[in-house]
C-alpha cells in the first residue's frame, strides 16, 4: 500500500497501470491419481474467481461436487464438496454469484441413469446457507445450466426423466420449486443445455431435441410461467446439430453456438463448431460453421460478448496440430457482429477437456477446465487460465487463425409442437466432505498495482468529475473529503457536487481481488469570480517593477495590455484588466489600479526597487500550557511596504487540513475540532506576495507533547 500526498491547484494525470492480471494454474489433490476436474468458472466481485466440478475420493470412482474459491492470483482460498455422484453423463456443472453476492453451485448427484439435479447456495467464505435435492420425476434427471432471475428466483434448464424432455425448472430464492416444466417428443431424447432472461423478462432456452429424424438444435421461448410462446428447431435429416449457449444483444438479437454435422456425411461423423445470429423471433440472420485444420471434433461450449459487440467463443477442440496422443485442448474463437473471423487461438497443448469461458471483473476472461497433461497415466487436474482483455495468457498459447476454416451450409427449420408435461419438488439435503487441493503454476504475470486517477470542473458552480484507471483493476472506493456527508462512490468513472469553496482531501483506494492502492490529493474548489480578484488597487515605488496577476489556474488569460500570462510585470502608474476563461465557470474579469509614488531611503531599503521580505515558521511546539512555545504561528521579517500576508495552512500526515487562516496573527494551539492533536510531523504551507511576486514557504513542523 502507497499513500500520495500532493498539494496541487488543478489537475493530476493518471498513472497508467501497466498490463492486467495474466496466470495459467493447475489444481489437484495430493493423489496423483485423483480426479479434480472443473466445469465452470465466473469471476467474484472481489475480483477473484469461483468454480465448481467433480473431486474424487483418492482414485476410486467415488465423486462428490465441489465448489472452490480463489482470489485474483489464483490463489486457492477455500473449498467445499458435497454429495456422491457419478462422471458419467454430469459434466454439467455451474456456478454462478448472485444478487446478495453469494455463490451457488449447480450439479447432479446420484449415479449414471438414476440422477436428481442438486443445488446449493454458500456465503462468500464458503459457509452453506442451503443445499437442495431436486425430484423432478420418477426417472433420470440431469439439470445443465442454472441462472439467476432478475425477480430473485433461480431458473434451471436440464433433460427430466428416463426418456428425457427439455425441463425448464424455477425454484425460489431458498431453493424451494416453484414449478417443473418438461417439453418434448414422445420416447425421444430431448435436453436443455442453457437458459437466460430476456430483455423482455422472459427467458429462451437451447438445447437439442429430435426433429427431422435426429438431434436438432433449438430455441425455446417461454413467459415467466413456463408457458410456451414459440419454438423452433435448426438442423437438416441425417445431421446431428446442438445448441450448447446462448446470448441476448442489446438490441433483441439472439447468438447460439454450439455443435453440428451439417458438413460430415452424418451424425455419426466428428462435429464442427457453428455460431448463429438471429432475430428476437429466431429468424437466421447469419450462421457460420468452423473447424481447424487437420480436422477432428469440436465444439463450442460458451459465449461472451467484448465491449466492442465481437462474439468471443470458448471451444473445446481436438483439431489442430498437437504434440502428443491425446489432441484434446482449449480454443478461444472471436467472430465480428456479421461473422467475420477476427482471431483463433489454442490454449494448453492438449490433454485438456470442458472449455468454459467466462468474462473477468477486470476486462479480460477466465477459461476453465481439466486436464490429464500434468497428471500421471490416470487423474485428472483442475486447469484456470486468466487472460487479458487481447486473450492472452503467458504461455502455452498458439494463434491458428491462419489453421480456421469458416464455412456455411443451409439448414432447415422446424416448428414442432412439444408434448408438454409438469411435476416434481425438492428436499433439503445435508452431505458435505473434506478434501485437500494444490496448486503449482505454469505461468503468471502480476503487474505492479497503482491507484490514480484525473479529475475536472473544480468551479463551486459545476460538478467535479473524476475518472480513475480501470486497467487490472476490479474495485474502487471514493471518499471526496467533504467532511460530515455520506460522499463515496465504487464506480471508476463518478462525480460530486462540492458544497463550497476550499480545499477537499480526496481519497481513492483500488484493488484487484489481492492487493490494494492508495492514492489522496488535495483538490482545490474555487469560485472564479472570488480567483480571479486581483487584490485592492495599489502603490508602486516609481522606476520600479510590479507584478499583478493571478495564481488560480484558467484556461486562457487575456489582459487589457494583450498579455496573454496568468501575472505580468507593470512599469508605470495605470488600469489593468484581466479577463480569464475558467472552462466551465466562463469567463471572469477584475480591474486594478495602480498608482506611483516617490520612495525615500528612509522609508524603504536602500535599492528603492526591492523590498526584503521573509517570513518563518518554528520547526517544533509544545501546546503543554507551560507558557512556552504553546502556539504556532508565523514570524514576519519584513518592511511595511511591498508585503501581502495570503495564508498560512497545516496537513496532517494523511494530507487533511486541520488549520488554515489568512491573518498571520492567528496561531495554532494544536487541535482539530477542539481534540488535542497528537505528537507528530505535520506539513505546513505559507503563502505570501512581495512586490507583487507570489511566494510560498513550506515544510514540517513536529507537535510535541
Amino acid at each position: 500500500m502507497r499513500n500520495i500526498l500532493a498539494f496541487i491547484l488543478f489537475v493530476f494525470l493518471a498513472i497508467d497501470s501497466n498490463a492486467q492480471i495474466t496466470f495459467q494454474k493447475i489444481y489437484a489433490q495430493p493423489d496423483s491419481g485423483s480426479n479434480f476436474q472443473a466445469y465452470d468458472s465466473k469471476a467474484t466481485p472481489d475480483g477473484g474467481y469461483i468454480l465448481g466440478g467433480l473431486a474424487s475420493e483418492g482414485t476410486t470412482n467415488v465423486l462428490h461436487p465441489f465448489i472452490m474459491k480463489v482470489n485474483c492470483k489464483g490463489e486457492t482460498q477455500w473449498y467445499q464438496l458435497f454429495g456422491t455422484t457419478q462422471s458419467i453423463s454430469n459434466v454439467h456443472h455451474k456456478v454462478i454469484v448472485t444478487q446478495d453476492s453469494n455463490y451457488i453451485l449447480m450439479s447432479n448427484l446420484g449415479v449414471n441413469t438414476n440422477y436428481n439435479g442438486f443445488v446449493v447456495k454458500v456465503d462468500p467464505t464458503g459457509n452453506v446457507l442451503w443445499q437442495k435435492l431436486l425430484n423432478l420425476s420418477a426417472g433420470n434427471d440431469v439439470v445443465s445450466d442454472i441462472i439467476e432471475t432478475s425477480t430473485g428466483h433461480l431458473l434451471l434448464t436440464g433433460s427430466i426423466k428416463s426418456t428425457p424432455d427439455v425441463g425448464v425448472i424455477k425454484l425460489n430464492a431458498d431453493g424451494t420449486l416453484v414449478w417443473n416444466k418438461t417439453f418434448g417428443n414422445s420416447l425421444d431424447y430431448d435436453e436443455g443445455s442453457a437458459i437466460i432472461e430476456m430483455n423482455d423478462g422472459s427467458y429462451l432456452i437451447t438445447g437439442r431435441y429430435v426433429s427431422m429424424g435426429t438431434f436438432n438444435a433449438f430455441l425455446l421461448k417461454t413467459d415467466t410461467s413456463g408457458v410456451k410462446q414459440w419454438f423452433k428447431c435448426y438442423g437438416d435429416t441425417l445431421q446431428h446439430m446442438w445448441g450448447f449457449d446462448i446470448k441476448e444483444l442489446g438490441n433483441g438479437d439472439i447468438v447460439m453456438a454450439g455443435y453440428n454435422t451439417l458438413l460430415k456425411p452424418s451424425y455419426q461423423s466428428y462435429g464442427d463448431n457453428f455460431v448463429m445470429r438471429l432475430n428476437n423471433v429466431g429468424d437466421t440472420l447469419w450462421s457460420k460453421i468452423f473447424y481447424g485444420t487437420p480436422d477432428q471434433f469440436e465444439n463450442v461450449s460458451s459465449i461472451e460478448i467484448d465491449p466492442q459487440g465481437n462474439f468471443i467463443l470458448g471451444v473445446a477442440t481436438a483439431s489442430y496440430p498437437t504434440a502428443g496422443f491425446v489432441p484434446n485442448k482449449h480454443a478461444i474463437m472471436k467472430f465480428s457482429p456479421i461473422g467475420n473471423l477476427l482471431l483463433a487461438k489454442t490454449y494448453n497443448g492438449g490433454s485438456s477437456h470442458y472449455a468454459r469461458l467466462a468474462k473477468a471483473m477486470d476486462g479480460g476472461y477466465i477459461l476453465s477446465g481439466f486436464s490429464t497433461l500434468y497428471t500421471g497415466p490416470v487423474g485428472f487436474n483442475t486447469l484456470l487460465m486468466k487472460l487479458d482483455e487481447n486473450l492472452n495468457s503467458g504461455c502455452f498459447e498458439t494463434d491458428v487463425t491462419a489453421l480456421t476454416v469458416v464455412s456455411s451450409k443451409n439448414f432447415r427449420i422446424t416448428q414442432p409442437i412439444p408434448l408438454l408435461g409438469a411435476s416434481g419438488g425438492s428436499i433439503d439435503n445435508i452431505t458435505t466432505y473434506s478434501t485437500q487441493v494444490e496448486d503449482s503454476v505454469l505461468c503468471q504475470s502480476f503487474p505492479l498495482l497503482v491507484a490514480g486517477y484525473t479529475y475536472s470542473d473544480t468551479c463551486l458552480s459545476s460538478t467535479t468529475h473524476f475518472v480513475a484507471d480501470t486497467s487490472g483493476i476490479s474495485y474502487w472506493h471514493w471518499d471526496f473529503g467533504d467532511i460530515g456527508t455520506s460522499d463515496t462512490s465504487l464506480s471508476s468513472t463518478t462525480s460530486y457536487t462540492y458544497p463550497t469553496t476550499g480545499n477537499y482531501t480526496v481519497t481513492l483506494i483500488v484493488g484487484n481481488g489481492c492487493e490494494y492502492d492508495t492514492t489522496t490529493q488535495v483538490v482545490t474548489i474555487f469560485n472564479p469570480s472570488q480567483a480571479i480578484m486581483l487584490g485592492p488597487d495599489t502603490v508602486k515605488c516609481k522606476d520600479s517593477l510590479l507584478t499583478i496577476g493571478i495564481n488560480t489556474g484558467a484556461t486562457s488569460y487575456l489582459w487589457n495590455t494583450g498579455d496573454t500570462t496568468a501575472t505580468i510585470q507593470v512599469s508605470q502608474a495605470g488600469t489593468y484588466i484581466l479577463t480569464a476563461d475558467f472552462a466551465s465557470c466562463g469567463l471572469m474579469s477584475d480591474t486594478i489600479i495602480v498608482y506611483e509614488k516617490e520612495c525615500f531611503p528612509n522609508s524603504i531599503p536602500s535599492d528603492p526597487t526591492i523590498v526584503k521580505c521573509e517570513v518563518l515558521l518554528p520547526n517544533a511546539f509544545s501546546p503543554n500550557g507551560d507558557g512556552l512555545n504553546d502556539v504556532l504561528k508565523p514570524i514576519l521579517k519584513t518592511g511595511m511596504y511591498g508585503f501581502e500576508f495570503v495564508q498560512f495552512e497545516l496537513f496532517n500526515r494523511w494530507g487533511k487540513k486541520i488549520f488554515s487562516s489568512n491573518n498571520p496573527n492567528d496561531a495554532w494551539d494544536g487541535k482539530f475540532n477542539g481534540e488535542e492533536q497528537p505528537t507528530d510531523s505535520y506539513y505546513f504551507y505559507i503563502r505570501y506576495r512581495c512586490n507583487g511576486d507570489m511566494k510560498i514557504v513550506k515544510g514540517d513542523v513536529v507537535l510535541i507533547r
